[in-house]
Parts: structure tokens; C-alpha cells; sequence
């Protein structure tokens, strides 16, 4: 695997995927979509397809809609979506990312930005993904923005679906599996002391009653998938009356 000069600890979420997007050569990997916290093995494509499906349903979208996927990284969920829409585009922070999101889609549409700045005009798409985003956002200030922005970029009669998001307090036991890693299982360049931005559900529904949005806390029932906290995800609608 490529070497990284720096081994010191990452110091940010952007730093720690750009390394991971150097260091894995998965794309699995690169995008932290692992099996379980302890083994450090890869979702398999089996549990993959299952989570593209609860994905696809939720966004209730077809060839006559365009998407655009906030938080693409290196475009896996690209590769299962384009062709069932009329356009699909992608947008990540980290230029890597982006980088290995043409090499997997080389006629893709890929965009290096922020989550809050989109450079997208106003009402300009139908639907809108941001996926296991969230909880890397630094509080929720920045989450309210992000938001903002999501409602400037998506028409009436739009669907935004935020997905994977943490709840708060819901640490739990991964069954099969008896206590945490003694010794990590990742490489040194990875180590880090960041933390994860975890969510009410109450914050979202307080937002959208403020803007006047349709909103829905959907449940995540994909079979197979084990993870450590309890997450959920949010469908916002944007009808006639609501710009």
C-alpha cells in the first residue's frame, strides 16, 4: 500500500478520509464502510446492495430526476445510481476523493466543495443524497447551514435524503462480537482522537417545522448490517408552498 510521509495523528475528518483514500485500495475502505469496528474487514457487496436499495427507495426517484450526491467520496454510490436517472453529479470535500471517484466513473460528474457552499444554482435539482455525512460535521450550527443550503438547491416537489445519521446515546452491542480492539486493527497514519456529531431527532423536525418542510424520520432496517450505534435518517420534501 502507498506510504504516507506524515504519520502523525490526523488532526480533522477531512485529513483522516484523504489518507484513507491514499492508503486503502478498496473503495470500501476508503469510505469507512467496514463490516465492524473490531476486524477491519470491508461491508461485503452482499450487505452493500441491500444498503443501495433501502437508499434508492427512500429517494423515490426515477429516470426523470436528477441527483446529486453531497458527500460523494470516491463514488460508489454513483456507480449504482446514474443510469436509473436523468442526471446524477457528486460533490466531496476532499480532492482525493474526488480524484478516485473519476477513476471509478471516469464519465462521471465530480465537484470538489463544502457541504454549505454548493455551486449549484437555486431550485436547480430534483434530488439530493448526503449518506454516513453528518456526523462528521464539527457541531450543528454548521449542520443548520448545510441544510440551508440543501433547501436552496433542490426545486419543488424535491426530496432530500439525509441518511445515517447517529443518535445520541445509543451505544450498543454488536452481536457476535465481546469487547473493542485492544490493539487497532488501522495503520498509524489513521490513529486519531476526533469525535462524531450525533444527532436528536428533534433538531431536524424543530428545522423543518421552522422552515414549514415536510419531513420524515425513517427507520433503518438493512439485514445484516451490524453497527455500534443506533442511526436513523431524515426525508425532507419541499412542496409548491413551501418556497
Amino acid at each position: 500500500m502507498p506510504q504516507i510521509n506524515s504519520p502523525s495523528q490526523v488532526k480533522s475528518w477531512v485529513q483522516w478520509f484523504e489518507r484513507a483514500a491514499a492508503y486503502y485500495k478498496d473503495p470500501r475502505m476508503k469510505m469507512a464502510y467496514y463490516q465492524d469496528a473490531c476486524t477491519g474487514r470491508p461491508v461485503s457487496l452482499s450487505i452493500m446492495k441491500r444498503i443501495y436499495k433501502d437508499i434508492w427507495q427512500k429517494l423515490k426517484a426515477d429516470k426523470r430526476h436528477s441527483l446529486l450526491e453531497v458527500g460523494c467520496g470516491v463514488g460508489l454510490f454513483y456507480r449504482y445510481y446514474h443510469h436509473r436517472l436523468k442526471e446524477m453529479r457528486g460533490t466531496d470535500i476532499s480532492p482525493k476523493m474526488i480524484k478516485d471517484a473519476y477513476a471509478l466513473n471516469p464519465h462521471g460528474k465530480f465537484f470538489v466543495a463544502e457541504s454549505h457552499a454548493l455551486p449549484f444554482p437555486d431550485q436547480s435539482l430534483d434530488r439530493l443524497l448526503c449518506y454516513s455525512v453528518f456526523h462528521y460535521f464539527s457541531n450543528l450550527s454548521y449542520a443548520q447551514k448545510v441544510l440551508n443550503e440543501f433547501v436552496r438547491v433542490v426545486g419543488t416537489e424535491g426530496v432530500i435524503l439525509i441518511g445515517d445519521i447517529l443518535l445520541p446515546g445509543s451505544r450498543k452491542k454488536i452481536k457476535g462480537v465481546n469487547s473493542w480492539p485492544q490493539k487497532p486493527w488501522w495503520p498509524s497514519q489513521l490513529n486519531h482522537q476526533l469525535n462524531k456529531l450525533k444527532i436528536k431527532p428533534e433538531f431536524f423536525k424543530n428545522y423543518c417545522r421552522r422552515k414549514g418542510l415536510t419531513y420524515e424520520i425513517l427507520q433503518q432496517r438493512i439485514s445484516g448490517r451490524f453497527l455500534p450505534e443506533t442511526r436513523y435518517d431524515l426525508r425532507i420534501t419541499i412542496n409548491k408552498n413551501e418556497k
